[in-house]
Formats: structure tokens, sequence, C-alpha cells
């Protein structure tokens, strides 16, 4: 045997052993040294032949048609490879539930399974339980039959949990004397939705008589639910139905769509035959009505027996383009049919929002996390520093595309202000002693900011945007000191001068917002943005002007404070603030 799954190379290594001596594993708890009876090695091989064929099927990903193959030779004689093997094709056909059962089934039949083998299994059940989720169903009748997406899961209440795999489901609900009810539900992996069930009494009906020619009992299946067998009468809903006789072995009829009308009693003498062939339909969506040879078959995956010779499947689903395909079924055979339906790119449902000019106008609080500069740094001791806080406001014109991403220009002012109280200083006369005594600072840096932005917009009642700006500010910094000093003859003055130097920064700026929809173009929201900042001109005191280093006429003459920065050459800001948005 060979096996071509990308899974476990202990798995692969059994396949490969098991070709040499040309036999499937043997069934559990058989000796394989005793004599086999003629029925068991007949079953021996078929159990091989299919598996055989399914590791042929998925040696070229024919993930479905590997699937019927393995499931036919675990039907046969149930081997843990066949069983491991049936769950890797679930997987892979995004089946997640099922995949899910059937490792457990691989556990709990093979306990002796070799210990790698079940660490993979244990493994893959750990995955698989994040994709699958659980629909809870709440107030149906005792009996009612629930089937999900056209595979029938029980009646009511079920033994254990729904578990389905995440997505989209349609649930149907069937119960003698109810209306049917039918569903779809969103379920996301490892969570749980709880669906009420509302069963309409059946007060206005018609009645569907079955009867089989030959007179023999078989299963009626109406609607995809087994509701009893032939001879059979019930009061069924007015419309339009699908009915089909299931029997033993191959024994039954192909669907047929009779229409029932209120108070009148329709007959269907339908003939039991050998139908030599089988498919398996596999519709994606799942939410996919299905009809073969122009009989509707109902929402989802399909199987059933037809009889062998050429067929045509149809399929529609709201949002998608309808599918048709011809088909050919071959005698004793089994064809698996994957309905892939297309996106219609003319419907609403998946339409993505037209491009748009979008216009945001925030004003926000910064605040200095990080500022530095000469001035801060020699603020020690008795000295205090403010913490550096403005106002800024910015205008962003954007492109949006309808996915949410956009791209736009950001022009907008900041302000910042800080200060310094206290400050040890000096000042140098020209040939004199130095003249100590203590300064304030008052610095402030306001300029134009100009650059560019990405983001991300989702829309919504809350509306979340994710932007990253980049860009430069242009401006200047100003110096407004005054300060108490004593020159060489122990005399006291007081001081006050300023300078002004300019000032440019590159700055990068990622910012987040929550809003609130106004109506349908206009949002309100606050966030927070981070700026940072690097110096392209760092400003500074520069001693452009002298100052009179006591009275006129006496004292040390005039002087300079000597040079020294205002800011530090990196400026770290967090600026919260409101917004107002609007999209053209």
């Amino acid at each position: 045997m060979r096996f071509a799954f990308v899974s476990p190379l202990l798995v692969i290594a059994a396949l490969v052993a098991g070709r040499h001596v040309h036999a499937a594993p043997p069934a559990p708890g058989a000796d394989a040294s005793s004599p086999a009876r003629p029925d068991e090695d007949a079953r021996r091989a078929e159990a091989r032949r299919h598996f055989e064929v399914g590791v042929e099927h998925s040696d070229r990903s024919e993930w479905d048609a590997a699937l019927v193959e393995f499931l036919a030779s675990r039907a046969t004689l149930p081997t843990s490879k066949s069983t491991y093997n049936a769950a890797v094709c679930l997987r892979k056909l995004q089946r997640f539930d099922e995949a899910l059962e059937m490792y457990e089934t691989f556990l709990e039949e093979f306990p002796d399974a070799s210990a790698a083998e079940k660490q993979i299994a244990e493994k893959e059940l750990a995955q698989l339980k994040a994709s699958v989720g659980v629909i809870e169903l709440r107030g149906a009748a005792k009996g009612a039959k629930i089937v999900v997406d056209g595979r029938d899961r029980g009646t009511f209440p079920l033994a254990g949990p729904l578990r389905v795999g995440a997505g989209r489901h349609t649930v149907r609900v069937l119960a003698g004397g109810f209306l049917p009810f039918e569903a779809r539900v969103d379920v996301a992996g490892t969570t749980t939705v709880t669906l009420d069930v509302q069963l309409v009494t059946l007060t206005a009906a018609g009645r569907l008589r079955v009867t089989e020619q030959a007179g023999r009992a078989v299963d009626v299946v109406l609607d995809g639910a087994a509701v009893g067998k032939t001879p059979w009468e019930g009061a069924v809903a007015p419309g339009a139905h699908t009915v089909l006789l299931r029997g033993e072995g191959n024994v039954g009829t192909q669907p047929v769509r009779p229409s029932v009308t209120l108070d009148q009693v329709v007959s269907l003498n339908l003939l039991a035959e050998e139908l030599d062939a089988s498919v398996h339909i596999d519709p994606l969506p799942a939410s996919s009505i299905v009809a073969v040879d122009g009989v509707e078959l109902g929402r989802g995956a399909w199987e059933g027996r037809l009889r062998p010779g050429a067929h045509e499947i149809t399929a529609t689903a709201e949002g998608f383009l309808p599918y048709k395909r011809a088909f050919t079924l071959q005698k004793d055979a089994t064809e698996t049919l994957a309905v892939r339906l297309e996106r219609d790119p003319k419907s609403a449902l998946f339409a993505q929002p037209s491009p748009s000019i979008v216009f945001e106008l925030d004003g926000s609080a910064p605040l200095g996390l990080l500022a530095g500069g000469d001035l801060a740094d020699a603020c020690t001791g008795a000295c205090s520093a403010s913490l550096p806080a403005g106002a800024r406001g910015v205008l962003h014109g954007v492109y949006q595309l309808g996915s949410g991403l956009g791209a736009g220009v950001d022009v907008g002012y900041l302000l910042l202000f800080r200060s310094t109280t206290g400050r040890a200083a000096r000042i140098e006369p020209k040939g004199r002693p130095l003249n100590a005594g203590v300064a304030d600072d008052d610095v402030r840096l306001g300029g134009l900011t100009l650059g560019a932005s990405a983001q991300y917009h989702r829309a919504g009642a809350w509306p979340l945007t994710l932007r990253l700006g980049a860009g430069v500010l242009l401006g200047s910094a100003r110096d407004a000191r005054s300060g108490t000093f004593t020159n060489s003859l122990s005399e006291t003055y007081a001081v006050r001068a300023s300078e002004s130097a300019p000032a440019s920064f590159l700055y990068a700026a990622p910012e987040v917002r929550l809003g609130r929809a106004i109506g349908k173009h206009l949002e309100v929201n606050v966030g927070v943005e981070v700026l940072l900042m690097t110096a392209l001109a760092q400003p500074g005191w520069r001693d452009r002007a002298e100052v009179l280093a006591g009275g006129a006429g006496r004292g040390d003459g005039l002087g300079v404070f000597g040079q020294q920065t205002m800011l530090g050459s990196v400026l770290l800001l967090a600026s919260p603030g409101i917004g107002l948005r609007y999209e053209l």
C-alpha cells in the first residue's frame, strides 16, 4: 500500500510495511495466525480493495473520493488505518465536526494503537476543537427530527451536543403535525449558539399518500427525514416536497417532487428498484439548494442512490451564481461531487462599498513623556520642571477603499509649552567673573505639521480607526527667560530676555480611535496618538543678544548665558483627544 497524506511518518511506514503482505490490517481482536473463514477472507479482501483505492485517490488529493473509499473499508472491516485516514480526509474537506468525531472514534475503538499515533490524533483533536462549535436547540417537540445542512443528526432531545464546523449552517426541524422549522445560524469555533425552535401547528394542510407498487414495506423519506414505511399517509404543509423510497441494500427510488394542495390528497405510487449507483453531493456554501435532474433535494449536502447513467446537478444560493453540471454514474460506483458556487459580483451580499473621500478633524492635548534638552537636564535640587503640554489640531484628508483601507494627507499645528523654575544659572560678563544666580524659563514650541498616513477604518455602530502617520514639523521655539543674579560687586540684579530659534522635526504617529456613528456619514470619535519626533534642527539658546550684568553704568557690563538646547533631539508625546469624521 502507499500513503501520500501530509501526515505522520509512522502511519506512512505502517502502510508501506503493509504493502509487502498485500493485506489490510486485521480486524481488532482478530488472530492473524489462525485460519480465516471464507466469509472473513472475503470481507478482508473487500476492505483491502476499498482501502487501496482510497490511498490512490489521496495520492491525487481527491479527498472526497478517498473519504468514500475509506468509509467503505471501515464499514466492511473497521481498522485503525481506515479510521485514521477517514479522519484526515474529513479535515482536508473542512468537515471539522465529523473529523473531530472520527478522531475520537479512532482513540476509543483502537486503544492498542501506538503511542505515537495516539499522540498525533490527540494533537489533531486539540486543533479541531478550535474550529468546532455547538448548536443548542430549545423548544423542539420530543422526537422531532433534526437535519443540519442536509445531514440527519438524530431526534430531539439529542443524546449529546450538536457539534458543527465553524461557519454558517442551515438547521431544519421536522415533527408530525407541525410546519417544518428552518433557520440559518452562524457558529464560531469553541462557541455555543442557542437556537429557539418555534414549531407552528399545522392547521392548514393537504395530505400525501405514498405506496410502493409491488406492495413492499420500505422507508418513506420526506424532505430529508424518514417518516414511516409504505403504505404511508400523513398531513403535510401545502407546497412542493421531496419524496423518495429507501429499502435494504440498493433498493429504492430516485427523488420525486410532488406538489401538495390545501385540503387535497396527493397519491404517489412509486416502484422501488435496484439503484446500482450512488452519489454524494457536498455544496459550498452549505446553505445551497441542490437539485438533481430538476428535482429539488433541499439545502446542504445530499447522499443517495440513483440509476447509472447521465444526470444533471444544479445548485443555487443567495449571492452566488447558479451552478449546473452534467455527470455520469457508473454501475456499482459512488461519485462524489464537490459543488463550489462562485460569488455573484453583482450581488449586494458581497459587494464592497465604493471608495470614498473622508475628512476628519481632530483636536488633542499632547503630554510629553520624553523631552530632554540642556534646560531640563540642568534642573536639579530645588529646581522644578513641568511636563511638556499643549494643544494639537490635525485635518486628515483620506481616500478610502471599500475594504476600509485608506491613505491620505495630514495638515496640522502643534503647540507645546514647558517651564523650569529655580534653575541654577550664570551670566558670563566679558573679562569679569561669572555672575551666579537662578533663572526661570518658559519654552514654547510651535509649528506646522505636514505628513501622510495610512489607515484602516472598520465601519459599524462603533467604528474603529487604526492610523499610522509620518511627516515633518516646521516651526520655531522661543525661550522667555527671567532670573536674579549677583555681580562681582555683590549687587543683586534681575534679568529678562528671550530668544527664538527655528525648529524642525521628523515625526511618526501611530494612532487608534474608537467612534460612534451618527447617521450615515458622520462619526464622533475619541482616541490617542503617540508622536515620536526626531530633530532635524534642534532649537536652542544661541546668545544672539547680550544682557546687562548689573545696573546702568555699574556692575560687570554686558554678558551672555551660554548656548543651551531648549528641547532634546528626541521628543515623545502622548496625545489623547476627540475628533469629528465625515465621509462623502
